[in-house]
């Protein structure tokens, strides 16, 4: 039986994306088993091919969604460098590929990997625990700073080719990367034997905001506060959603449910607003006290505590007394 897609499905969109961002790296290892198993063609053909289809048609149905393809989805994100669950719809940072997160998110993921694998040489330099001890302290750090020794700047200089009083060592000591060229930072991350980036050019850019945030803190966390509060509620919905909130409480409250989850969802909304307007106060205004009871603001870790582990709406709301 053919496999139809009865419901919407993230994967065909996500894996044309794959195919259209394929990087050359990937696209090499293609192209080379593709000459393994001498087959001809186009790199999709190819692509359909190696991962078991009888040919192209079958991976343009997929891309199509007239079919799931489910056996050859672990296959098909393998050779185009991208996570499965990601392709299915996951939208986890840590799954996403480099290009379908923002520059600076991409950046400071992968920095991240390569500031593991510094604090890694810089520990076993000083005879400290193994990688594997250490991960829990390494992954903690914030900056991977740490005061090198005359012998470990000799040494770091050599490996580098850089000389001992070089800047770039001073910034690996301060733990300041964004002091560093990227192109440096590439070299780095080799001699480290960290991964390199698969999109080193859109990882650059990250970096070069990391580089004008430093320069220009003032400036850049402005521009980046208003490309997050573009994502708040503008202030007409805002007082729609206060509406139908304060109205769904006072049915839930009728029919003896519970109203704690449209109180914290309250709480969200207005603090938000807000953010959004610059009117933040270590008070609520009287409007949130009087709809939600609460007279301060909840601590915010804690409140959003309550929802990491959200199943996305496995239970909803019933409106009627069941």
């Amino acid at each position: 039986m053919t496999d139809v897609v009865n419901q919407p499905d993230p994967f065909a969109g996500r894996l044309g994306k794959a195919i259209e961002q394929l990087s050359a790296r990937h696209k090499e290892a293609i192209e080379a088993e593709m000459v393994v198993q001498g087959l001809d063609g186009g790199l999709k053909g190819g692509l359909a091919r190696i991962v078991g289809m009888s040919g192209a048609s079958t991976l343009s149905d997929m891309l199509s969604g007239r079919i799931r393809g489910q056996r050859y989805r672990a296959d098909l994100a393998k050779w185009l460098g991208v996570h499965l669950a990601w392709l299915e719809g996951s939208d986890e940072a840590s799954t996403s590929p480099e290009w379908a997160l923002l520059p600076l998110a991409a950046y400071e993921r992968w920095l991240k990997r390569v500031r593991i694998a510094w604090q890694a040489w810089f520990m076993d330099q000083r005879g400290g625990p193994s990688a594997t001890t250490a991960m829990g302290f390494r992954l903690k750090s914030t900056s991977g700073g740490f005061s090198l020794s005359r012998d470990e700047r000799r040494q770091l200089g050599t490996r580098l080719d850089l000389s001992e009083d070089d800047a770039v060592l001073e910034s690996l000591s301060k733990g300041s990367w964004h002091e560093i060229p990227f192109a440096m930072q590439l070299a780095i991350a080799e001699e480290l034997q960290a991964p390199p980036p698969e999109n080193p050019e859109h990882v650059a850019a990250g970096h070069k905001i990391t580089q004008e945030a430093a320069a220009q803190k003032d400036v850049v966390v402005e521009r980046f506060r208003d490309q997050y509060l573009r994502y708040h509620l503008p202030p007409s919905c805002f007082q729609i959603t206060r509406l139908a909130l304060v109205t769904l409480m006072g049915q839930r409250h009728y029919q003896g449910k519970d109203n704690e989850a449209i109180r914290d969802s309250l709480e969200f909304l207005w603090r938000q607003h807000l953010q959004r307007t610059s009117r933040e106060t270590a008070t609520p205004p009287q409007e949130f006290i009087d709809e939600t009871g609460r007279k301060s603001w909840s601590n915010w870790d804690d409140l959003c505590q309550r929802y990491s582990n959200d199943s996305d709406g496995d239970k909803p709301y019933e409106s009627q007394i069941p």
